[in-house]
């Protein structure tokens, strides 16, 4: 119709009788956030919470920094999930700067994000 042309099918049928079909992925345009962060009993790791999954070349120790340390950073590629574990137990009020280098698989940077121990976590 109206100069619109449809696949069809073996059967004859056009893509006008079963609708459109997209073979596009929805662009993200969103950045990552930080939804969350809890600290273990022993006070030497964080779990921080990210709307979504992250570029894992982005999950490096030098995109965490603050006064809490360097920590080691572990990430399952294509979880939401970053664990940040540091050597002796965090302070009170000790802050975790999660940097704009962290990326989601889509390449939106994060905007920078402090979390302070006793607010955040």
């Amino acid at each position: 119709k109206d100069g619109a042309v449809f696949t069809k099918d073996m059967a004859g049928n056009s893509a006008e009788k079963f609708g459109a079909i997209s073979t596009s992925k929805p662009i993200d345009y969103l950045s990552p956030i930080v939804e969350g962060a809890s600290e273990d009993a022993t006070h030497t790791k964080v779990t921080l919470t990210f709307s979504e999954a992250l570029d894992p070349a982005t999950v490096v120790a030098e995109n965490f920094t603050g006064a809490a340390g360097t920590p080691t950073v572990s990430y399952v590629e294509g979880s939401t999930k970053v664990t940040l574990t540091y050597e002796t137990a965090l302070s009170d009020k000790a802050t975790i700067i999660v940097g704009a280098g962290v990326k989601d698989v889509s390449g939106n940077a994060m905007t920078e994000k402090t979390l302070t121990k006793g607010t955040d976590f």
